[in-house]
Formats: structure tokens, sequence, C-alpha cells
């Protein structure tokens, strides 16, 4: 598995998501994110609540990382949440991603302040569960034409 490839397709996914308005588009969108690890597990924290830190500020430092530095970045930003049990400290995250980019600040940011509303598991399982009654019945339709 290519990480250094896998974050840098989560980054552009994540500035896409933003973009979207709908909610069924949004749930087709992260379904089609499935086998990329790290667009999955930063689509997992976007929808955690405990993962939320209001009006959290960040800046880039650079234009754009190569994609080691990105990885890295990432690396540091889940081993920070994971080390921080209860309460996030914003000073530890703001210093665990103290070398990111403008892109990679757009996404963390998203993630941290909830900016990009997401479906929770229970929408997504009525939006499921609806196109699959669509496509049965439209599959019944044509069976009846047939015979």
């Amino acid at each position: 598995m290519n990480y250094i490839k896998d974050i840098e397709q989560a980054i552009q996914l994540f500035n896409q998501l933003e973009q979207i308005s709908s909610k069924k588009e949004k749930i087709s969108f992260i379904e089609n994110i499935k086998g990329n690890e790290v667009a999955e597990k930063l689509v997992e924290l976007l929808k955690a609540e405990k993962v939320k830190i209001p009006n959290f500020e960040l800046n880039a430092v650079r234009t754009k990382n190569s994609g080691a530095i990105r990885l890295s970045n990432y690396l540091r930003f889940i081993d920070g949440l994971n080390r921080q049990e209860d309460k996030l400290d914003e000073n530890v995250i703001a210093y665990r991603l103290r070398n990111i980019d403008e892109d990679e600040v757009k996404m963390y940011k998203a993630i941290l302040t909830k900016s990009i509303s997401i479906p929770t598991d229970k929408e997504e399982a009525k939006v499921k569960a609806s196109k699959k009654a669509v496509k049965a019945a439209s599959l019944g339709e044509e069976t009846k034409e047939v015979e």
C-alpha cells in the first residue's frame, strides 16, 4: 500500500468534499473513497464528535509539502489524537501540525472545527436503503415488462 499516494488523494478528496452540498452526493462520494485507508480514517475523524476544537486556527508554513512530509504530518496528527483521551488540547494539536501546507490546513481545520457537514451513520443507512428500494423497484418493473 502506498500511503504517500493515499494522503495526497485524501487531501484532494477533502477539498472536493467541502464543495459538495447534497447529503446524497456526500454519501456516494464517501462510498467511493473506500480502499483509501488514510481518507477513511480522516472521514471517521470528521464524523467523531470527540475530535472537535471550535474556532481552531492553523497557519500554513509552506505552499506545498512533499508527500512524505504530508504523511508525517498525518501520522503526528493521529498520534496526537490517540494520546489525548478526554479533551483535545489545542496547543498540542497545533504543535503537531506545525509544518503543514495550505491544502493540509483546509483539511485539518475542517476536521477539527467540523466545518464540513457530513451525514451521520443513520442518515447514510437511510439513503442506502432508499437506493436499494428504488433499484429493486426498477428491476421489478423491468422484469414485468419482459414477461
